[in-house]
């Protein structure tokens, strides 16, 4: 598995279709991704590759609330419990750091078991 960067138009797309498989009820759109970036350009992405396929993203961003960031990692539901989530979160907390939070948020479906368990895991 690989977590890279997504800073290309190219990266933003395929992160945008992977967090839409995800969140297919809440779907966003590369326009929102790019006018996100125009708004807060700290803001970081990543996408997680499995088999040169993509499973998985993550997004770190800037807290409204000094101190604090923002994470929203997201895998698609068939890589689930392979590390993928793991990975986006590991590779995150770099940003974190440097954006000098100490608290992290996220927010994930309650209705969703699997990203529960997940979240309890990691706190």
């Amino acid at each position: 598995m690989i977590v890279r960067p997504a800073v290309t138009d190219d990266d933003l797309e395929l992160w945008t279709r992977v967090r839409n498989l995800v969140e297919a009820d809440h779907p966003t759109t590369i326009e929102d991704v790019r006018n996100g970036l125009k708004h807060q350009p700290e803001t970081r992405h990543w996408i997680a590759e499995d088999g040169g396929e993509a499973v998985g993203c993550a997004l770190v961003a800037r807290s409204s609330v000094q101190g604090r960031a923002f994470l929203l990692p997201r895998v698609v539901r068939e890589a689930r419990g392979r590390g993928v989530g793991t990975a986006l979160v590991q590779a995150a907390l770099e940003t974190i750091r440097e954006l000098g939070c100490d608290v992290v948020r996220s927010h994930l479906d309650g209705g969703d078991l699997d990203a529960m368990r997940f979240a309890a895991r990691h706190g």
